[in-house]
Formats: structure tokens, sequence, C-alpha cells
């Protein structure tokens, strides 16, 4: 590893980071231009912002510059090069908060995205859930490079998290809650690994009040926390009790899903069901289930006593659970996006570039075979490819050995 920030990576970054910062500024101002006046408007009819041809193009050329920006800082580590990342990752957030753009803001429901507390309390002020977003977000961002060290891991990926288009865009721009809960799981894991299981179960309880799909990460804290996750479930509850109390159970979970908006493996499964064996959709949901969960335990019962790889089983989780979930919207790739750091497969970062195509099903559109098919081939396709790469480099060291 690099322990300083040299200069040519310094100019490297510098570079990058005000293409970026250019990239988010001509977002906001194109933002602001009704989608109906957009290019190719003609050939449909866009809803929102981020189902327009100049935001799907600005989009990719942001994706473009981070992954520069990841080869540029790779196994690279130091204060300096920390420094950096984050006083950067703060401008672009800060610009998006700035400018105001005309950026998808709503949150529709669906399938463990209905409702959640921390969502309640923040729209009590409307107008500070951007805020909100971002200070917890840049929170997070803060805890990364002592995460990061746990896993042996170069403090320079904490770029990942701080530069992360999606990240960016979901918290400063359309003021998506979900890097809150996110906020407090990260230091959660880092109060476990440095000892304070009793303050790492409380605030373990805490992320419990975000969306109900990062519950994904129970089977790990029970196997992490022991007896002390009551404490977590405890204060959990405390946290749904008033959304319990005024509204059915059923529609805080968002069930029964009302279609497959942005679904993967669910939908083909329970389509290959209908082929095969039987109409009923529940049939597909419980096999999905089934097969997260048994991956769950055996993910669990692998983890080490010394929880450091709890951010790395988190993403494989949540992630899984992800892909086998009848609806998912963009912004639930929010934790993909702040975990993927943890990862060595690059798949998990190729998820989050991918994600806000399901904005093209959320208006007039409809989710369909090739808008799933775009969505989500080039994550599984890449995820597939460095894994198998990984396992033959492997197998290729002890013979070389030889």
């Amino acid at each position: 590893m690099i322990d300083s920030l040299s200069f040519p990576v310094f100019l490297r970054l510098l570079i990058l980071s005000i293409a970026s910062e250019g990239i988010y500024l001509l977002l906001a101002a194109q933002s602001r231009i009704p989608p109906s006046e957009s290019p190719l408007a003609s050939w449909y009819h866009p809803v929102r912002f981020e189902e327009t041809a100049i935001f799907l193009g600005l989009w990719a050329a942001l994706f473009v510059t981070y992954a520069f920006a990841i080869r540029a800082v790779h196994e690279k580590t130091g204060r300096t090069l920390f420094l950096f990342i984050f006083v950067t990752s703060a401008v672009f957030r800060g610009s998006l908060l700035l400018e105001k753009g005309g950026f998808a803001t709503d949150a529709p429901e669906a399938f463990l995205q209905a409702a959640s507390p921390i969502r309640t309390a923040m729209e009590v002020r409307p107008g500070f859930e951007a805020i909100g977003a971002v200070a917890f977000d840049l929170g997070a961002l803060a805890l990364m490079p002592a995460l990061l060290r746990a896993l042996s891991l170069p403090s320079g990926l904490a770029l990942v998290y701080g530069w992360n288009p999606l990240l960016v865009k979901e918290g400063a721009a359309s003021g998506r809650l979900e890097t809150i809960p996110l906020f407090f799981l990260l230091l959660a894991f880092l109060l476990f690994r440095k000892k304070r299981p009793g303050a790492s179960a409380l605030l373990y309880g805490a992320s419990l009040a975000g969306p109900p799909f990062l519950w994904a990460t129970l089977p790990l804290a029970a196997r992490a926390l022991g007896f002390r996750l009551v404490l977590s479930l405890f204060l959990a509850a405390l946290a749904w009790a008033p959304l319990a109390a005024t509204r059915p159970f059923a529609d805080l979970m968002g069930w029964p899903p009302s279609s497959s908006i942005g679904g993967s493996l669910m939908p083909a499964t329970a389509e290959l069901a209908r082929l095969l064996v039987t109409r009923d959709p529940l049939a597909a949901l419980l096999f999905c289930a089934g097969i997260w969960l048994l991956l769950a335990l055996v993910r669990a019962a692998r983890l080490a006593p010394s929880g450091g790889e709890l951010p790395r089983e988190a993403l494989v989780l949540l992630g899984c659970f992800i892909f086998l979930s009848p609806q998912v919207l963009p912004w639930a790739f929010l934790p993909i996006a702040g975990l993927a750091a943890f990862s060595a497969n690059p798949g998990w970062i190729v998820a989050t570039a991918t994600a806000p195509l399901t904005y093209l099903a959320l208006g007039e559109g409809k989710w369909s075979f090739w808008l799933a098919f775009a969505q989500y081939f080039p994550f599984y396709a890449s995820l597939v490819f460095v894994a198998l790469g990984t396992k033959r480099g492997r197998k290729a060291r002890p013979g070389k050995a030889k």
C-alpha cells in the first residue's frame, strides 16, 4: 500500500473531482427543465427528470469518472487522501443541496419499503429531509477508514462510498433517508469491533428504525450480539410502536406487493413457477425466502467472533435479499452503495450504476423483461465474472509455487 498521496495521484483525483462537480451542476441545471421538453421526449413520455435521456447520459458520465477515481486510489491509504475524499464528497453533496433542482422526491410505497419510523420523524419537517440525509451520509463516510482497517483494506477505498453517484444524488438531491439507518448500522459494526457490544446493540436497534428490508441483517446481529440482540429488538419495537398503532402491519410492510417493479430473481422465479408448477405467486415468494434464509444461516454461522467481517457479510445478505425481493425501488440500493467498499468484487458497484433504470417504470412506463435485463444483467455478469476470475487466481498460485 502507498501511505501518502503522491502528486500524480492528487492531480488525477483533482481533475476527476472537478469533472464530477461539473456534471453534478449540469444535472441540477437540466433537472429544472420540464421532462416533456427533454431530448427524445417525443418517443416516450417521461414524468420525472430521472426518466429523460439527458439524465441517463450524464449519469453514465458520472460513473465513468467515478470508475477512474476508484482506479486512481486502488491500494492507497493515508490521512491526506481520506481528507481529500471527504472534502470532495461534501462538495458534491453540498452543491446539489444548494442548487435544489427538479429531481424526484416522491417515495411510492413498495414491499418492505412502505414506511419507517425514521421517515415518519423526518416528515415533520420535510424541508430538512435532504439536509438530514446528507449529514448522516457524511457521518457514515467518516467511519469508513476505521471499518476498512478492520478488514486490512486501504482507507482510499472510502472513495467507493464518498463518490458513489447514487449516494450523492439520492441523498442530497432527492432526500432519501436510507443513509440514516446505514450510519447507525456502520457505527454499530465499528463499536462491536472495538469490544463494546452493549453500545453496538443500541445503535443496531436504531438502524432497525429504517425501512424493513434492512432487517435482512438480523441473522448476523443475532450471531454477533447474542442475548444483547434483545436490547436491539426492544429499541426497534419502541420506534415502530406508534406506527403499528395507527396502520395495519401488512400496510406497513407493503404487503401484498402491488407489482414487480424493480424485481429481479423473484419475478423470474414466479414466471417460471407459473409455467411449470403453480400460478400462485406466494409459492415463488416462499421459495425465494427459503433460499435467502438458508444463505443467511450459513453466512451467519461462518461469522468470525471478532466481527471484522460484519460489513462484508451485511453487503452479501442485503444484496441477496434485494435481488430476491418482488419489488425494489432505486434508493433501496443505497445500503449496497454504502457497503460496496468492503467487497473485492466491483459487481456491487455496477448494481448501483444501473439502479436508476427502475425510474423508467415508475412513470408511465412499465417493468418489462428488457428493462430488467438492462438493469440486472451487467451486475450479474460482472459479479460472476470477477468471482470466477478470483477463484482461478487462487488455484493458480499453488501451481506457481511448485
